[in-house]
């Protein structure tokens, strides 16, 4: 099948499922649904139609399509050696902002999302949908683009752009301020389509202030562009931008390459100091012999996570390389002494924890009758309760009617997207619960882990944390049921 002849194909289907989603009027047959779309199937395995699903009514997260990816970086202290080679490949600024991506559906506007993290956005349309073309070339699902602010209209323009992002309360700010700035744009394929197609698809609906800032435009390749201490300035008919970049990225249709600017220095670790957070995470942070970046003293770097921490031997005496790339948070970049990390003591049971201790970007005790744990869980039981009319008898009659949301409340396994990787059916819940709680007072916490054990599907580092949670979540449920709270 010819490549223009499957994205038609593909667009039809797409356009028919979401009316199907919306409830509005259908352009075909299931029957005729069905037979497009297993020809689609037949020539793109990978096509997915539920990357078009409209973003449900008060969803807070949004899903994103396929073909989201992260840039392959390295780091560099001389920019203007990138700017000023030689190189057949489209070079771009990469912006110092806050990343959007707007679909398409069938050629029009569908939502426009933040990029939270890879998998998941924050719906933003309402505030940027009259920034973006309408309706563009129906072989087009999405393009990403970088919410960014002119250097020249405020003292923070990377914080306040974010901030125009993120805030539900500052629509007024993002007419007047928000630039967005098209880097790219990728097909129903999921692939990026070539620097080349973006101008020829997108450059027509370029909008432009009367001052000359754009509201919205596809970015400039360097060569017309000039560079001056991290911000790019452009000065056209129409246009006149300055805009804080933090790197050069080269692009094709294959592949996108980032040199991340960087200034940096050596310098010391000289103290690791463990906090607690009110997850009953621990997390470190890192004082170093003070260096100066970019004008700012730094004293307190980023480690990137503690399991980055741990991986790079970031300890007390480590001998590490500190960067600041464009305006963003300081952070070590290369351990060049490595030091043995000292992991802390559990401040309420003793428990010395380790490496083996680390779930997920955090450490936990691992202890599992930790009596920090069973407060908690008891305060949090109070609290709640405190906020019921009918007070320990309705949060009773709450958890027996609401089986699957009561149970993995109370196990506060919160971290883990537990509503597409459990394997519990109703019926299996409703047995456990009716052993648990009824007959409470004869159930230890044991045997609370070996029903469970029979009905997870988990993985290890999960499961492991769900036992850990159990024995301080069980006991204050008992205490609950025999109305000791």
């Amino acid at each position: 099948m010819e490549k223009q002849q499957l994205h038609n194909i593909k667009n039809r289907v797409i356009d028919a499922f979401v009316r199907h989603e919306l409830g509005q009027e259908l352009t075909m047959s299931d029957k005729v649904y069905d037979d497009l779309l297993a020809q689609i199937m037949h020539e793109d395995p990978s096509f997915n139609i539920y990357d078009f699903k409209p973003i449900s009514e008060g969803a807070e997260y949004v899903q994103h399509r396929s073909g989201i990816t992260w840039l392959e970086k390295e780091y560099t202290h001389d920019i203007e050696m990138h700017w000023n080679e030689e190189c057949d490949e489209p070079r771009l600024p990469k912006y110092d902002g806050s990343s959007l991506v707007i679909y398409y559906t069938n050629g029009k506007l569908s939502s426009i999302v933040s990029m939270s993290d890879k998998d998941t956005g924050i719906d933003q349309t309402e505030k940027f949908k009259s920034f973006v073309p309408q309706k563009i070339d129906p072989s087009i699902s999405f393009l990403r683009c970088e919410c960014v602010i002119d250097m020249r209209k405020t003292d923070n323009a990377r914080g306040k752009a974010n901030g125009l992002v993120n805030s539900k309360y500052l629509q007024e700010e993002v007419e007047e301020l928000a630039s967005l700035i098209c880097f790219a744009g990728h097909d129903l394929e999921g692939k990026k389509i070539s620097f080349d197609d973006l101008w020829r698809y997108i450059s027509e609906f370029a909008v432009f202030r009367e001052d000359g800032t754009p509201r919205f435009m596809v970015s400039p390749d360097i060569s017309s562009l000039t560079y001056s201490h991290g911000v790019v300035m452009h000065k056209g008919i129409k246009s006149d931008f300055q805009f804080a970049i933090d790197g050069i990225v080269y692009y094709n249709s294959e592949f996108a390459y980032k040199y991340d600017y960087i200034t940096s220095a050596i310098t010391t670790i000289t103290e690791v100091n463990w906090s607690e957070t009110d997850k009953e995470g621990f997390f470190a942070t890192l004082s170093i012999e003070p260096v100066e970046l970019d004008g700012s003293m730094i004293y307190n770097p980023s480690s990137n996570g503690t399991p980055n921490m741990i991986r790079m031997g970031l300890g007390k005496g480590a001998v590490v390389e500190v960067a600041r790339s464009g305006l963003t948070i300081p952070k070590i970049l290369n351990c060049i002494t490595p030091t043995e990390v000292e992991f802390p003591v559990c401040p309420h049971c003793g428990y010395q924890m380790s490496e083996d201790d680390l779930y997920g970007s955090t450490l936990k005790c691992g202890n599992p009758k930790c009596t920090g744990r069973y407060e908690n869980r008891k305060q949090w039981m109070k609290d709640w309760i405190e906020g019921l009319e009918g007070g320990i008898e309705e949060a009773i009659n709450w958890m027996l009617e609401n089986v699957e949301e009561g149970l993995f409340w109370l196990l506060n396994i919160s971290r883990f997207n537990y509503e597409s990787r459990r394997n519990f059916t109703s019926q299996s819940i409703q047995s456990i619960l009716n052993q648990l709680i009824i007959k409470s007072n004869n159930v230890s916490s044991d045997e609370v882990l070996e029903y469970l054990g029979e009905s997870h599907s988990w993985t290890d580092l999960q499961w492991a944390e769900a036992q850990l949670n159990i024995w301080s979540t069980w006991e204050v449920i008992k205490d609950l049921m025999n109305h000791k709270l």
